[in-house]
C-alpha cells in the first residue's frame, strides 16, 4: 500500500463473551491516527540494564557472574531433551513471522498503556533478540518479555514488577525516529532465556510516554491476532483485525519429530462444514461400537463407527422427528436396551430484548420494535403489534413475492420466509403467521427402535422451548427409570432475567413429569445455567447434582437426600465459588472424578475468567473432596497442583489416557489463539502440562471427549474446533497401549438398564481406582461412551471389582482381567467377555 496512507481505520475489539458460547474476541475500540512515517533511518540508544561493572572491581565483578543467568536450560527441559545436549541441533525460528501489510497504530496510548504480543513456541526455544516496528513518534521505551495472565494478559497484571512473570530485566532503550517497515532488534542472547514449548508468553511495549507508537499489520487469511491492549485506565483485551509488529528471534532446540508425539491425528474423521454445536457418542445401533453424534447447523447427525477408528456416514436422518436441536442427551429411557434421547433446543425466551417473550405473544422476537401493544406502523408491512394482521390487513400488493399479499394473511409482507402456512423455522419469527413464535422447536424425547433409527414420543411437560444450554441424566430417586435436568440460560444475553432450569422424572415409557418445584431444586432467583452433572459426592449411593451457572452467579450443589429429594448445599461445601473474590465464576462445563485416589469424586471445573476482572471472578479450579473425616467439605486447588488456568477454559474431560491408573486432563478453551491442554495425572491431584508431547495443537475448541474409538485398549481424543476447517479433530492415542487397562460395559437389572449412577471399583497392581457411569453432562452435553476405562499399569492381573448398582445393591464381580473388553449384568457376578 501507499507509504503515505494509514488505512487502521478500526481495530475492532469486540466486548468479551459477546454470544453464548464465548466464542469471540474481547475487547473495546480502539482510535486509529493517520501518520506520514518519517523515512529516515531510527537511531536507537540501548541502555544497558544490568549491574555497573568496574575495571578495578573485582568484588563487583564476582557479583555480576553470581547474579549472571545459567547459560543453558533448567532441568524443567530435561523431558524435551531426553538426553540430549540441548545445543546438539539448533533451528533458527523467529515467534511470530506473520506476513501482513501495515496498516497503521493506536493514537490514544498515554503512559501506562501497555501494548502486547502473545507468541507460543512449537517446541523448546532459546530467545536471541527482541524485534520492534515503531510507526510514529519518538522517546523512552521500556520492553519486556514475559509471562502471561490467562493466557491472554502481561503476568502479575497490574503489578508488573511484583512478582515472577518477567522472564528477564526489562529493556529501556530511546528511539530517536520512526519508521513501520524497519524493524529495531535487541540483542539479549547474553539473558538466556528459555521458553517452553506450547505456553504463552508475551512481548509486552510499557508506555513511559504516549509516543513512540507500534505499528499494527493486517490480518491475513488464515492468521489470528495474536495482540494485547490493556490501556492506563479501563478494560483492555484483544486487539482485534491486526497484530502489532513485534516479535522474538532465536532457535529451538530438542524438537520432537511427529512421529513422536503420543497421540496422532487421524483422517479418519468425518467431515463437517460448520463448528459443532456439541459432540457425544453414543451406540446407536447396537453393534458394541461407539458411533459420533454432533449438532450442526441446528441438527442432530451421526456417523457409526465401526470400531477400528473410522467411520460409515448414516444412510438416514436418524431424528427425522426432531426439527432442531441444540444437544442430545443419551440413555436407555424405556429399558429396552438400546440408547433413547432427549433432544433439547435453544430458543430464545426474549431474543430482542424488548421486554416481551416468544411465548408472551412477540411475534417477531429479532426486532425490539415489534411485540405485543407496540405501535402499528401504517404501510411498513409488518404486523408491528403483534394483533395478527399486517397494517390495516387490506393491502392486495406482495412486495416480497411470496405469493401471500397482505389481504390473503401475509403477517410480514417484507420477509419471503413468512407467509401462512410456511415451514416454523427455529429463527424468532413467527414464519407460518399462526400467531406463536418457533412453536415447532421444542425439546423432544426420542426413542430408538433398536438400529439407529429415533421417532418421538409425546410428553408434554418436557416440551417447552427453553434457553437450554446443559443437560443431563441420571436416576435420582432410585426407580429404576432415568432423569433428566435440563440447564437453561438468559432469556436476554446480557442482561436476563434466567429462564429457570427444569428437573424431570422419567417414568419408564420416554414420558417425564416436571417435579422442579416439588424436588427442591428451583430456585428463587433463577440463574443462567450451563454446566450440568450427576455425581455422587458423599458416596452414600444417591446421585447429587452439581450445576454450574454463568455471569458471577453461584453454582450449585444439590444433595440428594434420597428419593429425589434435593437440598444445596454449594455454598457450605465450597462447590459454589473459590471464595478469593466477591464474586462467583462463568462456569461452562465440569467433570467429576477421584484425581487423587482417595476413595471419593473431585469436580474440575471451568470458568471463563478474564483477567481484568482479577480475583473477582473464579478461574478454573480443581474442587479437591477431602471426604467424610472433613464433612465433604473441598478446596480449591490451581497452580500448586500444575494446572495453569486460561481465560477461555471452557470444558474439562477426565480420563486416564496413559493407562498409569491415575486420570489425566484435557481443557477445552475458546478465544482465538487460546489452545487446548492436556495435563497428565501423577498422584495426589497433582498435574504435568504435556501438551507439546502429546502434539494436540487446537484453538478456539469448546468441545472435548475421550473414548476409544479404535477398541485398542487407550482411549482416544475429540475435539469440536470453531476456528476454522477442519471444524472436527480426532487424536489417535499411541502410548496408551502399552499398559494394562479394562473395559466394562454395565448393564442394570433392577436399576436403570444403563447403569447410569452405578460405582465401580477396581483394585489392582496396588492401586485401589473407581469410576462412575455418567449420563452425560457438562456444558453444551460433553456426553462420553458407556464404556468405563480403568488403566491398569503395569499390572498383570485385577485383584479384585466391585460394583455399587443406582439401585444401592453391591456385588463383586469376578472373571475381568487386563487387555479385555467385557459385559457386566447386574444381578450375574460375572464379567462376560465381548466378541
Amino acid at each position: 500500500m501507499p507509504r503515505n496512507r494509514i488505512l487502521l481505520a478500526a481495530l475492532a475489539l469486540f466486548p468479551a463473551c459477546g454470544d453464548d458460547d464465548g466464542s469471540r474476541d474481547e475487547g473495546s475500540d480502539i482510535d486509529v491516527a493517520d501518520v506520514e512515517p518519517d523515512e529516515t533511518a531510527p537511531e536507537v540508544d540501548v541502555r544497558p540494564d544490568g549491574p555497573e561493572v568496574e575495571d578495578d572491581a573485582g568484588e563487583v565483578e564476582a557479583e555480576a557472574e553470581a547474579d549472571a543467568p545459567p547459560d543453558e536450560p533448567g532441568p524443567e527441559f530435561d523431558r524435551y531433551c531426553r538426553g540430549a545436549r540441548w545445543d546438539a541441533a539448533l533451528e533458527p525460528a523467529t515467534l511470530w513471522d506473520l506476513a501482513g501489510d501495515y496498516t497503521g497504530y493506536i493514537r490514544d496510548t498515554p503512559t501506562g498503556t501497555l501494548e502486547g504480543v502473545k507468541i507460543v513456541p512449537d517446541h523448546p526455544f532459546r530467545v536471541r533478540s527482541i524485534r520492534v516496528a515503531f510507526a510514529a513518534g519518538s522517546g523512552p521505551v521500556k520492553l519486556r518479555l514475559m509471562r502471561t495472565l490467562g493466557h491472554s494478559y502481561p503476568g502479575d497484571w497490574p503489578r508488573l514488577d511484583g512478582g515472577t512473570a518477567n522472564l528477564m530485566p526489562p529493556l529501556e532503550v530511546e528511539v530517536t525516529a520512526a519508521d513501520p517497515e524497519v524493524w529495531l532488534e535487541y540483542d539479549v542472547s547474553d539473558r538466556w532465556v528459555f521458553l517452553q514449548p506450547r505456553e504463552s508468553y508475551m512481548i509486552v511495549y510499557e508506555h513511559l510516554a504516549e509516543a513512540p507508537h507500534l505499528a499494527v499489520q493486517e490480518l491475513r487469511p488464515g492468521q489470528s491476532s495474536w495482540g494485547t491492549f490493556v490501556p492506563a485506565v479501563g478494560d483492555g483485551g484483544g486487539l482485534g483485525d491486526g497484530n502489532y509488529r513485534m516479535q522474538v528471534t532465536g532457535d529451538y532446540f530438542c524438537a520432537w519429530p511427529t512421529a513422536d508425539r503420543w497421540f496422532a491425528r487421524s483422517a479418519a474423521t468425518p467431515e463437517v462444514e460448520t463448528s459443532p454445536q456439541q459432540i457425544a457418542v453414543a451406540d446407536l445401533d447396537g453393534d458394541l461400537h461407539d458411533d459420533l453424534v454432533l449438532t450442526v447447523g441446528g441438527r442432530a447427525r451421526a456417523w457409526l463407527g465401526r470400531g477400528d477408528g473410522t467411520f460409515a456416514d448414516t444412510p438416514y436422518d436418524p431424528f427425522p422427528e426432531a426439527p432442531s436441536a441444540n444437544l442430545v442427551v443419551f440413555g436407555d429411557l424405556d429399558n429396552d436396551g438400546d440408547r433413547d434421547a432427549v433432544v433439547a433446543t435453544y430458543v430464545n425466551w426474549d431474543g430482542d430484548g424488548d421486554g416481551v417473550n416468544e411465548q408472551d405473544g412477540d411475534c417477531n422476537d429479532a426486532v425490539a420494535a415489534i411485540h405485543r401493544g407496540a405501535a402499528e406502523i401504517p404501510g411498513n408491512g409488518s404486523d408491528d403489534d403483534c394483533d395478527g394482521v399486517a397494517d390495516d390487513g387490506t393491502d392486495t400488493t406482495d412486495r416480497d413475492g411470496d405469493t401471500f399479499p397482505i389481504a390473503g394473511g401475509d403477517c410480514d409482507d417484507t420477509r419471503a420466509a413468512v407467509f401462512p402456512g410456511a415451514p416454523e423455522a427455529n429463527d424468532q419469527l413467527d414464519n407460518d403467521c399462526d400467531g406463536e413464535v418457533d412453536e415447532d422447536h421444542v425439546t423432544t424425547v426420542q426413542v430408538n427402535d433398536g438400529t439407529g433409527r429415533f421417532t418421538r414420543v409425546v410428553s408434554p411437560e418436557i416440551e417447552r422451548r427453553d434457553t437450554t444450554a446443559a443437560a443431563a441424566l441420571g436416576d435420582g430417586d432410585r426407580d429404576g427409570f432415568l432423569d433428566v435436568y435440563l440447564g437453561n440460560w438468559w432469556a436476554h444475553y446480557p442482561t436476563g432475567p434466567a429462564v429457570p432450569d427444569r428437573y424431570l422424572e422419567g417414568q419408564g415409557d420416554g414420558t417425564f413429569r416436571d417435579v422442579t418445584a416439588t424436588s427442591g431444586v428451583a430456585r428463587r432467583v433463577p440463574q443462567p445455567c450451563y454446566g450440568v452433572r450427576f455425581a455422587d459426592y458423599d458416596d452414600d449411593g444417591w446421585l447429587d447434582l452439581w450445576v454450574g451457572n454463568y455471569g458471577g452467579t453461584l453454582n450449585l450443589m444439590f444433595h440428594n437426600r434420597g428419593a429425589g429429594s434435593f437440598q444445596e448445599v454449594g455454598d457450605s461445601l465450597g462447590y459454589a465459588q473459590d471464595r478469593l473474590g466477591p464474586l462467583a465464576g462463568t462456569t461452562f462445563g465440569g467433570d467429576f472424578g477421584d484425581l487423587d485416589n482417595d476413595g471419593d469424586i473431585d469436580l474440575f471445573e471451568a470458568d471463563i475468567s478474564h483477567p481484568r476482572y482479577g480475583p473477582s471472578s473464579d478461574q478454573s479450579r480443581i474442587v479437591l473432596n477431602l471426604g467424610a473425616s472433613a464433612g465433604w467439605r473441598t478446596e480449591t486447588h490451581r497452580e500448586d497442583f500444575g494446572f495453569h488456568w486460561d481465560e477461555g477454559d471452557i470444558n474439562p474431560a477426565l480420563a486416564d489416557f496413559d493407562n498409569d491408573t491415575v486420570l489425566d486432563v484435557a481443557m477445552a478453551a475458546v478465544y482465538s489463539g487460546h489452545f487446548a491442554r492436556l495435563y497428565r495425572g501423577r498422584g495426589g491431584g497433582l498435574l504435568d502440562d504435556i501438551s507439546y508431547e502429546a502434539g494436540v495443537v487446537v484453538q478456539l475448541t469448546g468441545r472435548v471427549l475421550w473414548t476409544d474409538f479404535d477398541e485398542d485398549g487407550d482411549l482416544d481424543l475429540l475435539f469440536g474446533d470453531g476456528d476454522g476447517e477442519p471444524w472436527l479433530h480426532l487424536f489417535e492415542n499411541r502410548v496408551g497401549q502399552d499398559r494394562a487397562w479394562v473395559e466394562l460395559l454395565l448393564e442394570g437389572s433392577t436399576s436403570n438398564r444403563d447403569a447410569v449412577g452405578a460405582r465401580v471399583l477396581l483394585r489392582a497392581g496396588g492401586a485401589t481406582q473407581l469410576r462412575d457411569v455418567e449420563g452425560g453432562g457438562g456444558h453444551w452435553n460433553i456426553q462420553e461412551s458407556r464404556f468405563v476405562h480403568f488403566g491398569l499399569g503395569d499390572a498383570g492381573t485385577i485383584d479384585s471389582l466391585s460394583v455399587r448398582w443406582p439401585d444401592g445393591t453391591t456385588e463383586s464381580i469376578a472373571g475381568a482381567a487386563p487387555r479385555g473388553r467385557y459385559r457386566v449384568v447386574q444381578g450375574s457376578g460375572a464379567a462376560v467377555p465381548l466378541p
